[in-house]
Formats: structure tokens, sequence, C-alpha cells
């Protein structure tokens, strides 16, 4: 593959990222905060883990959309497929830090989202 497609898939995935990060992420941005549930009028034990549902649903959408361009390099579909998994994980943990362990700035955050993509990136697109 050469270098320039490969600049052109690191680019997309950087885009795809603000896209679904910032503009698609929606109520989801409240449902996955703990926070936000338990000032619910109607809150009780029973809804004491649906914010991790939350995280998990948000983070599969990015990590999926993000990997869209990957798409398009040829790599078996088990990596494909790790590579989502991986993703969402770390993906849904980094947010978990910043929403509701308060461990993390938004700054901070995005810093590691874009590590996480540049680093599968490289992994995808370079050692592959």
């Amino acid at each position: 593959m050469n270098t320039a497609f490969d600049y052109y898939i690191l680019l997309l995935m950087l885009i795809f990222h603000v896209i679904n990060d910032f503009n698609l992420q929606g109520d989801l941005k409240h449902l996955k905060q703990k926070s936000w549930w338990e000032k619910q009028s109607w809150y009780n034990d029973m809804y004491k883990d649906d914010y991790r549902s939350s995280l998990i649903i948000h983070s599969l959408s990015w990590s999926l959309m993000i990997s869209i361009p990957l798409w398009f390099v040829s790599m078996p579909l088990w990596v494909l497929g790790v590579t989502i998994t991986t993703n969402m994980l770390l993906h849904a943990y980094i947010d978990d830090l910043k929403c509701n362990q308060l461990k993390l700035s938004l700054s901070a955050d995005q810093l590691l989202h874009i590590l996480q993509i540049g680093t599968t990136w490289i992994i995808c697109c370079k050692l592959l």
C-alpha cells in the first residue's frame, strides 16, 4: 500500500473520531455518566449499572466508526474484529475515567483517543 493512501486512512479515522465522539453521541453523553442516572427522580437500584451499557454502546459505535477506513486495508477479518473489540474496551475505560471516576480531563480523554487511533493505524497500516 502506498504512503499517501495510508495517510488518507489516518485522516479519515481522525475525522470519523470527531464526528462520532462529538456530533453523533447524542443522549449517550449523559447516559454514560453514573451521576446523571442518580439525579433522576425515578432512579432506583434497578438502574445502578445502566451507565455501563451506555458506555459500551457509545464505545462500540466509536470503534466501528473509526474502523470504517480500515475496511479498505488488506488484513484478515479476525484482525479487524480484534481491533474493533480492543478499541471499544479501551474507549469505554477512558470515558469511564473521565465521566465517572473524574480522573481525566476532556483534553486528556481526547489525547488518549487520538493515541488509540494512531496506534491502531500503525498496527493495521504499517505493521501488517
